[in-house]
């Protein structure tokens, strides 16, 4: 079975976003699971064991399909490699923010990654409306008010994605606060 990856993260993000009462159980876990099958298979459109449905809830589900309904953008590696380690960091800490019940942040969080999947299937470098959007400050704005809940790596990841280190961020994000 063919699984969007892709499909799988804006999933996980909006459910964040909304922070739905299974945020940390259910799609941003499985996202874990896809994401590894991500890097071992270079690929954006992975294939994994048909098991895996009968252990996705409906709204997974609907993110499975079969075939590849995207372009071949050939091999991942060094492609996208910021935006992939992005989701990946965001992952990680959506599901830290939920485990201290930081409801505010996670939602901040899952809103401002919901449209970085889609950029992935763009050529690194190109103008995707959304990926310039999360280039710039307005990307920012849903996490500056809980920038101090952010772990120090997400902190770093947000910043490198905008090619800030973290003391220009901090100014930045202050600056835009007054």
């Amino acid at each position: 079975m063919l699984i969007d990856s892709t499909q799988v993260m804006y999933a996980a993000f909006m459910e964040a976003r909304w922070a739905k009462p299974a945020t940390g159980s259910s799609l941003i876990v499985v996202l874990d699971d896809v994401l590894d099958v991500v890097i071992q298979q270079q690929a954006l459109v992975v294939t994994v064991p048909d098991v895996w449905m009968t252990g996705l809830d409906d709204t997974a589900r609907y993110f499975v399909f079969a075939g590849c309904k995207r372009p071949d953008i050939g091999p991942l590696a060094g492609y996208h490699e910021d935006l992939f380690s992005l989701v990946r960091t965001a992952t990680t800490e959506l599901r830290r923010l939920w485990s201290i019940q930081a409801t505010d942040a996670v939602r901040a969080l899952g809103h401002v990654m919901h449209n970085v999947p889609e950029a992935l299937w763009h050529a690194a470098g190109g103008s995707s409306p959304t990926d310039s959007a999360n280039r710039s400050i307005l990307g920012w704005y849903p996490v500056r008010e809980h920038w101090s809940e952010l772990s120090a790596d997400m902190r770093l990841a947000l910043s490198r994605r905008r090619g800030l280190d973290l003391e220009s961020a901090q100014r930045m994000l202050d600056e835009h606060r007054e």
